[in-house]
């Protein structure tokens, strides 16, 4: 069994009617489960490098890519050598369906959290229509 909170079944646009609900968390069925939610990608916004130290969501994250492709998303870093935002992205060795997503931000920017924020979004949806497609 697999226990969802109601967000989480409307999310993942479950068909099925929960079979019982206890302190708002739905009891979906196994079947359930094979058929939907192991079809969807995992995108992960983190402020925590990939290869800073190995951590928990490193630990979680490496074992739910064997059954889903993950893109994790550090967060910006300030640049003073750059006038545009930077993307570094490339897919891990060792967890094949792993991608990771690395941006720096011109310095000069960088308060300026709108435009840092517009840019983040610009450059994971250009990854998402392009290369993760």
């Amino acid at each position: 069994m697999l226990a969802l909170t109601a967000r989480a079944v409307a999310d993942f646009g479950l068909a099925a009617q929960p079979r019982k609900k206890e302190n708002e968390v739905f009891i979906v069925s196994d079947r359930v489960k094979e058929k939907t939610l192991s079809d969807y990608s995992i995108i992960v916004h983190s402020h925590l490098g990939w290869d800073w130290v190995w951590q928990r969501p490193q630990q979680f994250l490496s074992r739910l890519s064997r059954r889903h492709p993950i893109l994790f998303v550090e967060g910006p870093l300030p640049r003073g050598d750059i006038s545009e935002p930077v993307l570094d992205f490339r897919q891990l060795e060792d967890y094949p369906n792993i991608s990771v997503l690395r941006m720096a931000m011109p310095e000069d920017r960088w308060f300026d959290g709108d435009w840092v924020d517009d840019q983040r979004l610009r450059l994971v949806s250009e990854i998402l229509a392009g290369p993760l497609k």
